[in-house]
């Protein structure tokens, strides 16, 4: 019967001690953090720095930084943590952890999300598939990067009139935009910027009072570039129109970045720009490079920099500097004001390898 009892106590102290990670007489000191997850994390895990009790997440471009909960924790043996698994909190900035061991001794954990550095798909337009008669930006219809660039082919292509193509040169295909003038002639006659542009064209129909109106500008986006880059050339047309009538002018091209806040609620809120409109003639491929500005512009930036108002796309505000983007709108046009059917026919705007910078 001793022998019995003895053996019991032997098998409870085995099974007690299996639960615990070391051997220790007293409280355990130990508040180390082993394994932190957060949702949308990317595939990579998580750098943990026991040192400086520092952990960098890398987290997908799309993720709601405000809102994000651990989906995993692994503590020390017998430690706690505050705030726990399931717990929402902002990451647009660091948040602190804070982890408690046995003996009560209490470790402060540094946790930042970082957004991993978009980049865009098809930036060196070489890749384009086929739609009727003519062709868009993208290696097929299917795949997510067809989708990432659109044109108004298909709201212009009337009576033969393709304002997009792409073109062959030294280095590989490029963008070739061409304002024309699409509709009926002469019976209807309707100015087109030929433009290209991050995002969607979403109905074919022409609407005289809002071309904008079939496009959803933007694509999502979480990362803070801090410039961008992009090939260009530029010839500006001689048949200016005003609201597609003949008129004097002298038409612009526009190059621009635009990063949005864009909330549940449907606000959007400027974040990022950067614009480049000029109408001075470019005939040999030129590098142009421009630094985006975060936060409120200068009270001296340009007015066609300011906050958009067109309908359904009417940005409220600026965004904090120190925000992260949901979304970028990236737009080439070779009719700065084509969204108001003015400009010049003939005004050709060809653009290469664009790339955002981050240091």
């Amino acid at each position: 019967m001793k022998k019995l009892n003895y053996l019991m106590f032997t098998a409870m102290v085995v099974v007690f001690t299996s639960c615990i990670d070391w051997d220790y007489f007293g409280l355990l000191n130990e508040n180390q953090i082993i394994i932190f997850s957060l949702e949308d994390q990317t595939g990579s895990p998580s750098e943990i720095d026991s040192v400086n009790s520092l952990i960098i997440v890398p987290v997908n471009k799309t993720a709601d930084r405000s809102n994000l909960a651990p989906t995993e924790i692994k503590l020390s043996s017998l430690a706690t943590i505050k705030p726990g698994v399931g717990e929402k909190q902002d990451f647009r900035d660091t948040v602190t952890y804070v982890v408690t061991a046995e003996d009560g001794s209490i470790q402060n954990w540094k946790v930042i999300a970082e957004a991993q550095n978009d980049e865009i798909p098809n930036a060196d337009y070489e890749e384009w598939y086929t739609v009727g008669s003519y062709q868009q930006p993208g290696p097929g219809s299917e795949s997510t990067g067809a989708q990432y660039w659109d044109t108004p082919n298909r709201g212009s292509n009337t009576g033969g009139q393709i304002l997009v193509n792409p073109a062959d040169g030294p280095t590989g295909q490029y963008i070739h935009m061409e304002t024309k003038i699409t509709g009926l002639p002469p019976l209807i006659e309707v100015l087109s910027a030929a433009s290209v542009f991050s995002g969607k064209f979403t109905d074919g129909s022409l609407d005289l009072n809002n071309p904008r109106k079939n496009i959803n500008f933007g694509r999502n986006f979480g990362s803070k570039p801090i410039s961008f880059s992009v090939d260009y050339k530029y010839t500006p047309g001689t048949d200016y129109r005003v609201n597609s009538q003949p008129s004097t002018g002298n038409d612009e091209c526009d190059i621009y970045v635009l990063l949005q806040v864009r909330k549940d609620d449907g606000t959007r809120l400027r974040l990022g720009t950067a614009w480049h409109r000029s109408g001075e003639t470019v005939s040999d491929w030129t590098n142009l490079k421009l630094d985006i500005h975060y936060g409120e512009l200068p009270e001296n930036a340009p007015s066609y920099t300011g906050l958009n108002q067109y309908e359904d796309e009417v940005e409220t505000g600026f965004a904090d500097a120190s925000e992260f983007p949901t979304h970028i709108i990236i737009v080439y046009s070779a009719s700065a004001l084509g969204d108001d059917f003015t400009g010049a026919a003939g005004s050709i705007l060809e653009i290469d390898n664009f790339a955002l910078q981050y240091e």
